[in-house]
């Protein structure tokens, strides 16, 4: 598109449920009825049943508590029972605690009691646990760890079984003393094996199809049941920027330029907050960067009609207060500019984008860059890259178009910035092709990489070892298709994958997974044309060391909430992903602009 100014998942409220006896511990019905108070110390729902009969005694919220007069006979014995929402087709049921010290004492029955209900000793947030299904059309199944031949036992289930049968889902723990050592499972017969980091206390959905066996979602014990969602932003007019771990909460910020307004949002199970609305009009937000101290750097740019664009460069506190705004560029030969995306690295903040010598129109603005100090209150000038200052760089090779990706590479002590060249055949038709300017923290650019022709980027980023991925397009022919690029440091390519056998789509976004070794890819997938028009969002995983497709979701085919596009990927407080979504018309973001979380394999 030239010229462009997410183990079976967790799904529904089926229940896992844990079935504890309060051990000895009778109430007993007096002639003072005294209270008795439950206390749910979990994160879970808890229900107090009575009785061999399991009468309903009350519900309790997480973290809730509950007062009910003893009204029971002598002998009678109370449950809590807890509901940890896993899947819409699976519950676990009796499951009792390994440890037979778990017992939640009672007092005296003819006084006031109070009853602490905690997480079950034998399910804790020291281990590990996997929910095992196996998806094959037929036969039994063993589960073992790395390579060892001693089968796993299920915890869900008396008899403690082995043998996972077609369709069934059994559950395993993992000790807090073996978690370092297990990195794989193995299914038997057949030994398929699939490679797993686990955490203590995470649940790991996994599933054996019949030939592999893949991790389908992970998140931890205390977030269980909880759902993917999609919302859309109301009266944006440009596409959202998202911000992950803000607080335990997810950063949306949208422009409302038809009524002159900026907004920034807190979001929390799919629910809206309204954190900030500030007058500022004509402003259309293109980058969102969380910085620390419950800080967001947003940057874009102001439409000032026959003069041009104004780039803006914000820091404010999560809450939506402004703490700086960034001072208009004074430099005469760049009369009109605007801010794309933004990197920080030792409180330096690198702001790129595209700007113009007044002779040229919007689709033909040249590389921009402003570096800037974040102080308290403040953000200090440091140093200004120009359009002249590139074409020096680039001695007659090529034009650099405006940068659209920026990344600050520590194994070489560089900034790296990304864009697409400006160049034209004999008929004036676009030339597709990328580069990647090297710069260094003077503000001098070391060289400039012309190689990148036939391809678009649209955005950089590196793994912790030095290595660059390039998500975007390959462009000719009249169709496109996705195209990620791996570079070593020295800028030679590894590999090149491309996302066939469907025509017109593209990466917009991607996102390094350091968990998972992982590249976390969302564009647009098999459009009407080249600029993604009528296309499906999707998201999908690649492998980063061998550029091999993992997986892959698209979101609602040609019909998804009259979206066609993910514009951006965050990682999402506490597990999986937040994305940004957008329609396309005319090779333009339009609305409507929503946004969705997803889990660690881009289910909803």
């Amino acid at each position: 598109m030239n010229g462009k100014i997410a183990l079976p998942r967790f799904r529904g409220d089926a229940s896992f449920r844990v079935l504890l006896v309060f051990a000895g511990a009778m109430l007993f019905m007096s002639a003072n009825n005294p209270e008795i108070v439950f206390v749910n110390k979990t994160p879970w729902q808890v229900h107090i049943v009575a009785g061999s009969g399991r009468t309903d005694v009350c519900d309790i919220a997480p973290m809730g508590r509950f007062t009910v007069k003893n009204l029971w006979a002598v002998g009678e014995v109370c449950y809590p029972v807890f509901d940890v929402s896993l899947t819409e087709t699976f519950s676990l049921k009796n499951l009792r605690p390994a440890d037979r010290d778990f017992y939640i004492p009672v007092g005296g029955s003819l006084k006031e009691q109070r009853i602490e209900i905690n997480i079950p000793a034998g399910f804790n947030d020291t281990a590990a646990y996997i929910l095992m299904t196996n998806g094959a059309k037929s036969g039994g199944i063993f589960l073992s760890r790395n390579d060892s031949q001693n089968l796993m036992t299920s915890i869900d289930s008396a008899e403690g079984k082995t043998t996972v049968n077609s369709g069934e889902t059994l559950v395993y723990r993992i000790n807090s003393t073996d978690i370092t050592k297990v990195k794989a499972l193995t299914i038997r017969p057949g030994n398929i094996s699939g490679s797993v980091d686990f955490r203590q206390g995470y649940v790991y959905q996994v599933l054996f199809d019949g030939s592999s066996l893949s991790v389908e979602d992970a998140r931890p014990l205390t977030r269980m049941g909880e759902k993917g969602w999609v919302r859309n932003v109301a009266g944006a007019d440009t596409t959202i920027q998202v911000v992950g771990n803000t607080g335990g909460h997810i950063g949306v910020f949208s422009s409302h330029i038809n009524a002159g307004l900026e907004s920034c949002y807190f979001q929390s199970g799919g629910e809206f907050s309204e954190a900030a609305t500030r007058r500022l009009a004509n402003f259309s937000i293109t980058g969102a960067v969380g910085s620390g101290d419950n800080t967001v750097i947003v940057l874009g740019y102001l439409d000032k009609g026959s003069l041009g664009f104004m780039p803006v460069l914000q820091r404010q506190y999560e809450s939506g207060g402004l703490i700086a705004d960034l001072a208009p560029s004074r430099r005469r030969d760049i009369p009109s500019a605007y801010f794309l995306a933004a990197a920080e690295e030792d409180g330096v903040l690198l702001a790129v984008g595209g700007a113009d010598s007044g002779v040229n129109n919007a689709g033909d603005y040249k590389a921009y860059i402003r570096a800037v100090r974040e102080d308290t209150a403040a953000f200090t000038p440091l140093w200004e890259i120009g359009p002249d200052a590139f074409d020096a760089a680039a001695g007659g090779r090529g034009k650099c178009g405006a940068t659209v990706s920026v990344i600050f590479d520590k194994t070489r002590d560089r900034w790296l910035a990304a864009g697409q060249t400006i160049e034209y055949d004999n008929m004036r038709n676009p030339v597709p092709g990328s580069y990647i300017a090297e710069i260094n923290r003077e503000g001098d650019i070391v060289r400039i990489d012309f190689s990148l022709r036939g391809f678009l980027v649209n955005k950089i980023t590196r793994d912790g070892q030095g290595a660059l991925y390039l998500a975007g397009e390959e462009a000719g022919s009249g169709e496109n298709y996705a195209l990620m690029i791996k570079l070593d440091g020295d800028g030679k390519t590894v590999w090149r994958t491309r996302n066939r056998p469907l025509a017109n789509s593209f990466y917009q976004d991607v996102l390094f997974d350091e968990e998972g070794r992982q590249l976390v890819l969302a564009g647009t997938l098999g459009a009407w044309d080249s600029n993604g028009t009528g296309g499906m969002p999707f998201i999908e995983g690649v492998d980063a060391e061998s550029g091999e497709f993992v997986w892959r979701e698209t979101f609602g085919g040609r019909n998804f909430y009259g979206t066609a596009l993910v514009t951006g990927i965050a990682k999402a407080p506490f597990y999986g992903l937040v994305l940004a979504l957008s329609g396309i018309a005319d090779g333009n973001f339009v609305p409507p602009f929503m946004t969705a979380r997803v889990n660690s394999r881009g289910k909803l």
